[in-house]
């Protein structure tokens, strides 16, 4: 598969946990989240924690997230989830939407599938009703899909049917693998480097048409492009900007930049996971905001302080980067000058990461979700600062 592909510190603030819709609550009250057998929840369920567990039934939507995320109980409308293991079980009445690096869905979706992954098991009892869409590293496809399918992988295995169109684009050196009992009702389009990365065993069939389209490669980096006199410029202008706002953070602030930084340092995988919570949750709970009359103004509220926070959030970054890298070179004695200091060779080293083709906005995107999950984990002392 290919991947072509920014006041006062305390108002600032205040917008930006308005931003934590739900997510602060929930995440402070319960780390294991259960609806057992037999219970019924009348409306939308929503809950963020460590474990989520549904066994019972969900009458409405359910909007979770979580790291392990298990739902066997049926869902009438839609499930929009987010985690580091997803199972769904259950039979959903609406569509499904879903983002983690482990997704596996057992159960009939009446409706669309939407799948962000690296990982994707759809096993034999799963059903679609409409169209699947998935873009993830390798995908299993063991049961039935009643519309189309589109797929973005590097290996595709197909031991299920699709009872119309599939559009499967693959990695330079991947396949496309069409089992025994796998069946194409309809056309088939693969993105490919060559014929040979399609594999159709016996009894596997395509019943419409089968093509192979040329993968669309990413032109050369264009080195002199990314370095002229322009692009600098303005990289400079931005590099004094973000500067500017974190000296004066760094003066009103000290001590909670001090244990933003430590907790930035020592907890990165679970800061980038609440990063990203946070990153797909907000804009969702401002939309559903939207839908009704009295909701619009927090609506408005929380995507400017989304907005707010994801320039913040590069201060942050540089920040965290900076002190880390001071202390690295102090050894064991930990940094104990000027916290401007830090701030500013921390920016200018995400500054030049952005600046690099191709990579630079895949890093300096996870150092954004690696920033915001880290304030999230220090919200308590935030929030205690600020009482």
């Amino acid at each position: 598969m290919e991947k072509p592909t920014k006041i006062i510190f305390t108002l600032v603030l205040g917008v930006f946990l308005l931003g934590l819709p739900l997510l602060v609550l929930a995440a402070d009250n319960q780390s294991n989240i259960t609806v057992a057998a037999g219970d019924i929840i009348d409306g939308n369920f929503i809950r963020f924690g460590s474990n989520i567990q549904i066994d019972g039934a969900i009458n409405g939507d359910v909007l979770v997230a979580g790291s392990n995320i298990d739902i066997n109980g049926p869902v009438a409308g839609d499930i929009i989830a987010f985690g580091s293991n997803i199972k769904i079980n259950s039979s959903v009445g609406g569509s499904v939407r879903a983002i983690a690096p482990n997704i596996e869905i057992n159960g009939e979706v009446q409706r669309n599938i939407w799948l962000l992954s690296t990982n994707v098991k759809y096993g034999e009892q799963a059903t679609t009703g409409w169209d699947f869409d998935a873009i993830t590293s390798a995908a299993e496809l063991k049961g039935k899909i009643i519309g189309s399918a589109k797929i973005k992988a590097d290996n595709v295995v197909l031991a299920g049917a699709i009872a119309k169109n599939a559009d499967v684009s693959l990695g330079r050196s991947g396949k496309l693998l069409i089992e025994s009992t796998g069946l194409v009702d309809g056309n088939l389009i693969y993105r490919a480097k060559d014929q040979t990365q399609l594999e159709l065993k016996d009894g596997g069939k395509v019943t419409g048409t089968t093509e192979r389209q040329d993968l669309e490669l990413s032109s050369a980096i264009d080195w002199k492009k990314t370095f002229n006199v322009a692009n600098l410029f303005l990289q400079t202008i931005l590099f004094f900007g973000l500067l500017v706002i974190g000296v004066i953070i760094i003066s009103l602030v000290p001590k909670i930049m001090l244990n933003f930084s430590e907790v930035f340092e020592q907890t990165p995988a679970k800061a980038l996971g609440w990063g990203l919570v946070y990153l797909m949750v907000t804009p969702l709970v401002s939309l559903l905001l939207f839908f009704t009359i009295i909701g619009i103004p927090l609506a408005i509220i929380l995507l400017i302080g989304f907005t707010i926070s994801l320039y913040l959030a590069k201060i942050l970054a540089g920040f965290g980067i900076g002190l880390w890298l001071f202390n690295k070179i102090k050894g064991e004695n930990k940094y104990q000058g000027s916290l401007i200091w830090p701030m500013v060779v921390g920016l200018l080293v995400v500054t030049i990461i952005g600046m690099i083709p191709i990579i630079g906005w895949a890093v300096k995107f996870l150092l954004i979700l690696w920033s915001l999950g880290a304030l999230l984990i220090v919200k308590k002392d935030i929030l205690r600062e600020y009482r």
